[in-house]
């Protein structure tokens, strides 16, 4: 095994184990309340005026789209019934035409598939035109829609009876007292929703030093290890270093010169320097000196004659 395998294949006691699991809840929980922060901040986007125009037009767009769905059904059924009306001329002819009865079966099947599908999707834009109006039905109950609602119907009767005279007229005071009560509701709905923000983001202030306190631990359980693995990295690169050189060394000899100058170097695991490998090979130079004269005599064994 080397240095490195030998450290790192030690088992990390259970209390480093604990540490993980404990840092990995801490940041799911920590992750679950920005989501719920980021939600809260949404709300108090989203005013009672807002949610009350935006269930309007889904609930518009739902009522559209089950539209085209009925015409798409009727559509389709009346292609059902003009193929199985060519289908029973087909039978009925006296001189038939072979492969029309087929073609006419072939016609129907495929005109009754498309009915089916049609009919699915009518059924699926039904459900989503129900859901729709639900919400719209929703958000009219919102407090503040119905104060507001409240409101408007006053100061259309009183603009009506302005005009028109005669009929239920909305003093001056229940106005003043319709607009405190829509104005005060919208506070309250605007201030609950605020409130839920500031609370949110003190507990996410909290879980974030529980976060902090988890990472903490851990890498203060890591600590003793990451040296123990730190060290037999060094140790190993520090080997390499010197394989790498003598096997330099070794191809200088082999093209019959004395070896190299600059040894084999590489950056250090903590990037403190470099490991400088030792190139020098256990001979006594008579591997390097009988290449050298190989390489020496190559000039002798071709003359200039």
């Amino acid at each position: 095994m080397t240095p490195l395998e030998r450290a790192i294949s030690q088992p990390l006691p259970p209390e480093v184990s604990k540490a993980v699991e404990d840092l990995k809840a801490a940041a799911k929980a920590a992750e679950t309340l920005e989501a719920k922060l980021s939600a809260a901040k949404e709300a108090v986007a989203r005013t009672p005026e807002r949610v009350a125009a935006d269930a309007s037009r889904a609930a518009d767009s739902a009522r559209t789209a089950v539209g085209w769905a009925l015409e798409a059904v009727r559509d389709a059924n009346q292609d059902v019934r003009e193929a199985q009306a060519l289908l029973e001329e087909a039978e009925r002819a006296f001189f038939k035409k072979p492969g029309d009865i087929e073609r006419a079966k072939a016609n129907l099947k495929e005109a009754e598939e498309s009915a089916a599908m049609k009919a699915k999707a009518l059924a699926a834009a039904q459900e989503r035109q129900a859901a729709a109006l639900q919400a719209e039905a929703a958000a009219k109950l919102d407090p503040v829609a119905q104060a507001q609602a409240a409101l408007v119907r006053a100061q259309t009767r009183q603009e009506v009876a302005s005009q028109i005279g005669g009929g239920d007229t909305p003093t001056p005071k229940e106005i003043a007292e319709l607009e405190a009560d829509f104005e005060r509701a919208r506070a309250d709905d605007a201030s609950s929703r605020k409130l839920r923000v500031e609370a949110l983001k003190e507990e996410v202030q909290r879980q974030a030093q529980m976060v902090r306190a988890a990472h903490d631990r851990l890498h203060e359980l890591l600590a003793p290890h990451r040296a123990e693995w730190e060290a037999a990295a060094e140790a190993q690169l520090a080997t390499a270093a010197t394989l790498i050189a003598q096997t330099e060394q070794l191809g200088e000899y082999l093209k019959g010169y004395t070896g190299t100058y600059n040894p084999f170097r590489h950056k250090r695991f903590d990037l403190s320097g470099d490991h400088v490998g030792n190139q020098v090979l256990p001979d006594d130079g008579s591997v390097p000196a009988a290449y050298i004269a190989l390489r020496q005599s190559l000039r002798q064994m071709h003359p200039h004659l």
